[in-house]
């Protein structure tokens, strides 16, 4: 489902306006479309955009993940050895869920887990080769806070947004809001409401459940439960 009002603009901070879209096409999500996701951790994908990702990848767009890190500096290790290397770890989850997911092109950049803001111009250098290299149409992250605050989540946010007013004639911003009951951004600034299939809901719960070092036995399931991650939400930015 998309919501939104075509045409309508407001802003969202100095210098910047969001543009509602109302479709998946007038988002230049089609069969040609190459959009790049940038997130920080493993799971972040799975957590705030599986839906999308599975979306665009089934109706033959050319998707690629980033990774900028391996997540190795998690504190959470469910099941696993006391001696398995924390990244090493996740970094396969990340894979397993990609390809449940659909896609084939997912890439780690093992940037330091925890201190992401301190290492920007190098994100921002690996990006830019990136999207240079890759040509996208569309580029995905989180949105400027993070959704959840984490620090790591807002640096990734930053180091797209440094790369937009420069790019901007290259590729779409799109910010990743979170699910409908965690999102810091104003439901009227929320413009592609994207509410799962029941075959896309299926594989999101499999994807985050691969996850399996981050989750408890049933907390994926739980959260299904309660209806907080059939809705994915994202805007979209453009300069003005």
């Amino acid at each position: 489902m998309i919501a939104g009002t075509a045409g309508q603009e407001c802003e969202i901070g100095k210098g910047w306006r969001m543009k509602t879209i109302e479709s998946l096409e007038a988002a230049r999500i089609d069969s040609n479309a190459k959009v790049l996701f940038v997130f920080a951790h493993p799971d972040d994908e799975s957590v705030f955009a599986a839906g999308l990702i599975q979306r665009i990848c089934r109706t033959g767009g050319n998707v690629r993940l980033i990774c900028l890190t391996r997540g190795q500096a998690g504190s959470l290790r469910y099941g696993l050895n006391a001696r398995e290397e924390l990244g090493t770890a996740r970094s396969r989850e990340l894979q397993r869920a990609s390809t449940i997911l659909g896609l084939s092109d997912c890439r780690i950049l093992s940037f330091s887990d925890g201190r992401l803001s301190s290492e920007l111009q190098s994100i921002e250098d690996a990006l830019r080769e990136e999207i240079s290299e890759f040509e996208p149409d569309m580029v995905v992250t989180f949105e400027p806070e993070g959704i959840t605050g984490h620090r790591d989540h807002r640096a990734a946010s930053r180091a797209v947004t440094d790369l937009f007013p420069a790019e901007a004639g290259q590729f779409q911003l799109v910010y990743a809001a979170g699910h409908r009951d965690h999102t810091p951004v104003p439901r009227a600034a929320l413009k592609l409401i994207l509410r799962l299939s029941k075959e896309e809901a299926r594989r999101k719960i499999e994807a985050l459940e691969t996850h399996q070092s981050q989750f408890r036995p049933g907390q994926v399931r739980n959260w299904f439960a309660s209806d907080q991650m059939e809705v994915e939400l994202f805007y979209f930015a453009t300069t003005s």
